[in-house]
């Protein structure tokens, strides 16, 4: 059986979420090609057997209308593969004629990013087309799934496969050295007592990071704030704005950005730190809903976790104790939560990894895969 797993460009800056499942399929022995549109051949975020990365170089409009033709060519003239495995809104529109070839090859989409009717209409357009003439759905979250279910009007439930890393994913053991490094770098009094905090990502507002830092601002003098990735990005809050709000409050002698990190020195990261911070915003269904990759990295690193109070993230941080919910708009709910959080969090490290590695691995869900290829899944 071989499979063409059509997604987003790998890379090892990336996470891997996106393409975990041609990762997966390839290591359990089936041949994978992975055509993207952009990438590097020599760049990616796993090497394993069976698995063959295909890049289409991204240079403009003329370089898309060269994937499309390729697309159409090997898949409806050369007849290579017994299933396409579509991952992400993004590719659909270069498969708007997939429905039309009349011979026996596999469906499956998968999406991790699944949002609400209207909010990207060219994509929601081709992506309704090809859910509805995919052999199986899939999607990270059962709420995401019951919604776009019925914004296509899909026959079938789709499959719900949560996103996280897989039990065998390398995670860089603790290391003091960089936590020192860190440390000196936020100027923080007390090395010895730093409760450190890692935002996986940069200063956004999609990640309430004003509101994380007004709630910083609350903290005692102990905590440090570390932010993934330089303060700026086109048309949104820039370093300018969130260092002017540093130096206002009085932590900015405290606060650490990092950038430039690969998949691999971000895992190192959440190694070092004691709490994990995943904020949202209380908008749309992807963002109450979610499902994100850093839930499995930061338990994987045995960071406690601080977590919007939505229903889906509060229902599994309070069921496993990992951590505290708080209200994403309020700093002042904020602070309180990671207080709460806080002074425990040290101890509790050893127990949150055993139980990430035990509940929130992609190996739980993942075994659906093989049941989809192999003829064996029934919808529910």
């Amino acid at each position: 059986m071989r499979i063409l797993y059509f997604g987003y460009p790998s890379g090892s800056g990336k996470a891997p979420h996106q393409e975990m499942a041609a990762i997966h399929l390839a290591r359990q022995g089936y041949s994978v090609d992975h055509i993207c549109w952009g990438g590097k051949a020599d760049d990616h975020s796993f090497e394993v057997n069976n698995l063959v990365y295909l890049p289409q170089p991204k240079k403009g409009i003329l370089s898309a209308f060269s994937l499309l033709l390729r697309l159409v060519r090997i898949l409806s003239l050369q007849r290579e593969y017994d299933v396409i495995y579509v991952q992400g809104a993004q590719q659909t529109p270069f498969l708007f004629w997939l429905p039309f070839i009349r011979r026996k090859i596999r469906i499956v989409y998968h999406t991790q990013d699944y949002l609400e009717p209207g909010r990207h209409r060219f994509y929601e357009r081709f992506e309704r087309r090809l859910a509805r003439n995919a052999h199986y759905v899939i999607s990270n979250e059962v709420n995401r799934a019951r919604f776009l279910k019925s914004h296509y009007g899909l026959a079938e439930m789709p499959i719900v496969l949560r996103t996280a890393l897989p039990e065998w994913w390398p995670i860089p053991e603790r290391s003091d050295e960089l936590r020192r490094e860190i440390l000196s770098q936020s100027e923080v009094a007390d090395p010895e007592r730093a409760v450190v905090i890692v935002s996986g990502g940069p200063y956004r507002a999609d990640r309430m990071s004003s509101q994380l830092v007004e709630a910083f601002a609350r903290l005692p003098e102990n905590y440090v704030l570390v932010f993934n990735g330089p303060a700026m990005e086109p048309g949104r809050e820039c370093r300018a704005a969130c260092e002017q709000k540093m130096k206002e409050l009085g932590i900015a002698e405290r606060i650490v950005f990092r950038g430039g990190l690969s998949f691999k020195q971000l895992l190192a990261l959440y190694s070092i730190g004691e709490i994990g911070v995943l904020l949202y915003p209380n908008e749309g269904i992807g963002h109450f809903y979610q499902c994100p990759g850093r839930f499995s990295e930061y338990l994987r690193g045995g960071l406690s976790l601080i977590s919007s109070d939505f229903p889906g993230l509060e229902l599994l941080t309070i069921k496993y104790n990992l951590g505290a919910v708080c209200d994403p708009e309020a700093p002042e709910s904020i602070a309180t939560a990671i207080q709460r959080v806080g002074e425990l969090a040290k101890n509790r490290r050893a127990g949150i990894i055993e139980l990430s590695e035990k509940e929130f691995v992609y190996e739980r869900g993942a075994k659906v895969l093989i049941d989809i290829l192999e003829g064996a899944y029934e919808h529910k």
